[in-house]
C-alpha cells in the first residue's frame, strides 16, 4: 500500500505515477482512474493506493501528486517502492555427490547449501550439532533482481563424523522467515580381515609318567605300559589359538616302546609325533631290521636245526665217562647241520670219537 498524507489541504484531486506512467488517480466526486492493465490488482482508497499482489516489476520510484481543491496548487512527493521476495528452502548436496551415510574416513568432503529466488538472496549458516560452523557464502542476482545463495563448508571425514548432524538455516528479507534443513553423516569404520597365512609354533615340554601299569605280553613276560602326558602350545597369528593337551602311551620293558619296533600310539588331541617321538620310532624300526637280518642269517647256517641226542646208557663210570665224551662230538656235529639217524652220525664220527683211558678203581 502506498500511502499520502495531505494533512488538511483541501484536496481536488490526487494521483499516483510512477516511471512507467499513471498508477492511479481519484478526483473528489468521481470515480477513480485506473489504468485497463492495474485494474484487476490496484485499488484507490481516499489518498491510499492499494496493489494486491505487488510483483516484482512494481518496484521503483512513485509520485503522489495532490491539487489544492481553492486555489489549485499542486503538492508532491515521492516514495521508493523495494519489492522484497522470501528465497526457496534451503537444500543441502554433497559435492562430488557420494552417500552421506556411507563415507570413507580420511576423505574430504564438501556440504553446500543452496538457496534460490530469493530478493534479495537469501542469508546462510551452518551448524554441526548446534555448533556455529565456518562456510563460504557466495550469492548471484539475475536481472530481475532475484538472487541465489550458496553456502559451502569442506571438512576432511573422521570417525567422529559418524552420526553427527549438519544443519543449514536460511534467512530472508523482513518480514524475517527462517527456513532449515539438515543431513546426517555416516561413517564406514574400517574391517579386520584376518590374515589367511596363518604362522603356528608347537612346543612339546618334557613328557610326565601320570601312570603305569604292569601287563603280561603274548609270551608271557611282564610289560610295563607308561602314560605320559605331552603339553602342546600352539600359536596363530594373528589370533591366539588355546593350547592342547595330549596322551602318549607307551609299552615296553624299561623303554618307550610298544612291542619290538617301539611303536608311539598318539591319541585324540595331539598334534602327532613330535621330533623326539619321531627319532625313537625310527630306532626301533632300525632294531627291528637288525633283528630280522640276524635271525636270517642264523637260520641259513642251521643254528636252529633241531639237535639229535644220542642216549648213552653205560652201568660203569669209564663207558659213562666215554659216552659223555662220544655225546659231545655228535653234539657238535648236530650244531654243523647233521640231521641224519644217530647210528650212522656216530659210525661217521668213529674215528673222532677215542674214549678216554679207564680209571682203574
Amino acid at each position: 500500500m502506498l500511502s499520502c498524507d495531505v494533512g488538511n489541504i483541501p484536496v481536488l484531486r490526487i494521483s499516483w505515477s510512477n516511471d512507467r506512467g499513471l498508477v492511479a488517480e481519484q478526483t473528489t466526486g468521481a470515480p477513480a482512474l485506473i489504468p485497463p492493465t492495474l485494474r484487476d490488482r490496484v485499488q484507490v482508497n481516499g489518498s491510499d493506493v492499494i496493489m494486491d499482489p505487488v510483483l516484482v516489476s512494481d518496484e521503483g520510484q512513485y509520485t503522489c501528486t495532490v491539487l489544492h481543491r481553492d486555489t489549485f496548487q499542486s503538492f508532491t512527493d515521492t516514495v521508493d517502492l523495494l519489492v522484497r521476495v522470501q528465497p526457496e528452502a534451503p537444500v543441502i548436496t554433497i559435492e562430488g555427490s557420494p552417500a552421506a551415510g556411507q563415507l570413507q574416513p580420511g576423505t574430504n568432503l564438501t556440504l553446500v547449501c543452496h538457496s534460490w529466488w530469493g530478493r534479495p538472496a537469501a542469508q546462510l549458516s551452518w551448524y554441526r550439532d548446534g555448533q556455529v560452523v565456518n562456510g563460504v557464502y557466495t550469492s548471484a542476482v539475475d536481472a530481475d533482481g532475484y538472487g541465489n545463495a550458496t553456502l559451502t563448508t569442506t571438512f576432511t571425514v573422521t570417525e567422529a563424523d559418524d552420526g553427527v548432524t549438519y544443519e543449514c538455516v536460511s534467512s530472508g528479507p523482513r518480514p524475517v522467515i527462517t527456513e532449515r534443513v539438515d543431513i546426517t553423516l555416516g561413517v564406514l569404520f574400517p574391517t579386520t580381515t584376518p590374515d589367511p597365512t596363518t604362522k603356528t609354533t608347537t612346543t612339546t615340554e618334557a613328557s610326565t609318567i601320570t601312570g603305569a601299569t604292569t601287563i603280561k605280553s603274548a609270551t608271557g613276560e611282564p610289560t610295563t605300559s607308561v602314560n605320559r602326558q605331552t603339553k602342546t602350545h600352539t600359536t596363530d597369528s594373528p589370533a591366539t589359538a588355546p593350547e592342547s593337551t595330549g596322551t602318549h602311551q607307551t609299552t615296553g620293558e624299561g623303554n618307550d616302546t610298544t612291542g619290538v619296533g617301539g611303536v608311539i600310539e598318539a591319541q585324540s588331541g595331539t598334534q602327532g609325533l613330535t621330533e623326539p617321538q619321531i627319532i625313537l620310532v625310527v630306532v626301533g624300526s632300525a632294531m627291528v631290521l637288525v633283528i630280522l637280518v640276524a635271525g636270517a642269517v642264523a637260520t641259513n647256517k642251521g643254528c636252529f636245526m633241531k639237535k639229535r641226542e644220542a642216549e648213552l646208557v653205560s652201568s660203569s663210570p669209564s663207558k659213562s665217562v666215554g659216552s659223555s665224551y662220544r655225546a659231545n662230538i655228535l653234539y657238535a656235529n648236530a650244531g654243523n647241520g647233521y640231521d641224519g639217524p644217530a647210528d650212522t652220525m656216530e659210525m661217521a664220527n668213529k674215528e673222532l670219537i677215542k674214549p678216554p683211558p679207564e680209571r682203574i678203581i
